[in-house]
């Protein structure tokens, strides 16, 4: 909580520096929206933000992830990450998070696949792994979730959501001893 009026800070310092800057305003507006959960004045923001051409790929993802999502409109935020991606296809974070919100609305597969094609371009990010990972364990594909479980927590220990995931789907096989040893 204590960054939150920082970055609040800068958002509207930068936004006063260049009123046309759609950053600003998308910065802005996620902190509305995520820390205020003033989704009206959220919304208007995003509007501002999204109301130049091109938009950047950064505003899209900050719009599906921040105001899209939380309202249960998951296709409608992988269709930004679609038109983020078609200024930028090897950006695996916008593929990674293009595949999450695939999931999120019903569509599986292709989820999945925007997590493969992340790991295609950038074999070390683990955040495709991870997704990967989750994909598998909810499909009951143990050895699949497994082998991208272990690689997300090889590339990023750092990070509980590995080291979670890999404990779930070792209790999950049966190595409840492995599990243990990761906490």
């Amino acid at each position: 909580h204590d960054l939150i009026p920082q970055a609040r800070g800068a958002g509207k310092s930068a936004r006063h520096h260049d009123p046309s800057l759609p950053q600003a305003r998308s910065m802005l507006a996620s902190i509305t929206a995520l820390y205020d959960y003033d989704w009206t004045a959220a919304e208007r923001l995003f509007r501002l933000a999204l109301d130049r051409t091109p938009v950047p790929g950064d505003v899209r993802w900050a719009f599906g992830n921040a105001y899209l999502l939380p309202f249960g409109r998951a296709a409608e935020a992988a269709d930004e990450l679609q038109l983020a991606l078609g200024q930028d296809p090897l950006n695996i974070v916008y593929r990674n998070a293009r595949g999450i919100f695939l999931y999120v609305a019903g569509k599986h597969e292709q989820g999945a696949r925007e997590a493969r094609t992340a790991i295609e371009i950038d074999d070390r990010y683990w955040g495709a792994y991870f997704s990967l990972g989750m994909y598998y364990a909810s499909r009951s594909m143990w050895t699949d979730a497994l082998a991208a479980a272990e690689r997300a927590y090889a590339l990023a220990r750092w990070t509980p959501c590995t080291s979670a995931l890999l404990a779930a789907v070792l209790r999950q096989m049966g190595h409840g001893d492995r599990a243990q040893d990761l906490f």
